[in-house]
């Protein structure tokens, strides 16, 4: 009996290995790359930027389908956390010492210490895991509302994730937000592009089939909001 080959199949194995063996991890801080964001800018879909324990002074803008990760990543994250007295606390060293602070954005409409939005139509998945996320103020965001007048509003203080479909977990959201955040003071993510809007700034509208927000696993402690102090 004559042996049947199924080219469409190894065609796409033979292009999932390929992509694998493509995808690159790129250090920071090194040489190369002396800050998370000057990381994310040069990687490209499925690497890797793997951060060493230490304070990143940046808000990030994340907008691709790449990992963003601490040493973390490479930890057995079964017990991360610990009941210290009656309240939980990090039990993971690089969790606790790879801090991404939010304090002081070059822009104070965009205080999120992570914006992810994809910066095409496509819908991005990236994966943030092993951080201590504090200081963000949130990102001021345009509405509209039943009267079709446009009112700003500031959003998500620690991530404001635009419609995407990103992995968060295994992440310290640390004194996130304020009493001027609508609402998220840890994260607040949307499904929907007629959510807000950014005016001319950013305002892709990638197709996005969303079925379950993928935030899990993250500890919240200090956050701010009007509506959700940790996630909305």
């Amino acid at each position: 009996m004559p042996k049947v080959v199924n080219y469409r199949m190894r065609n796409l194995f033979l292009l999932i290995f390929i992509s694998t063996a493509l995808a690159t991890t790129l250090i920071v801080p090194s040489d190369q790359y002396p800050t998370i964001q000057s990381g994310i800018d040069a990687a490209t879909v499925g690497d890797t930027v793997l951060v060493s324990d230490g304070f990143y002074d940046e808000n990030l803008i994340l907008d691709k389908s790449i990992v963003l990760a601490s040493h973390a990543i490479h930890d057995d994250l079964s017990e991360w956390v610990t009941d210290d007295t009656g309240q939980w606390v990090v039990a993971n060293s690089h969790i606790s010492s790879t801090r991404i602070r939010g304090y002081n954005p070059d822009n104070p409409d965009f205080g999120s210490v992570i914006f992810i939005s994809p910066n095409s139509d496509e819908c991005i998945q990236p994966e943030v895991i092993g951080f201590t996320i504090e200081g963000g103020s949130g990102t001021s965001v345009t509405r509209v509302n039943d009267e079709s007048e446009a009112y700003s509003v500031r959003l998500g203080g620690g991530i404001l994730a635009d419609v995407s479909d990103p992995l968060i977990h295994f992440n310290q959201f640390l004194d996130n937000g304020s009493n001027e955040v609508f609402s998220g003071g840890g994260t607040y993510s949307t499904t929907e592009p007629s959510d807000w809007g950014f005016d001319n700034r950013r305002n892709s509208q990638p197709r996005c089939e969303i079925t379950e927000i993928r935030i899990s696993d993250n500890l919240y402690s200090g956050n701010d909001a009007i509506y959700g102090n940790s996630f909305a």
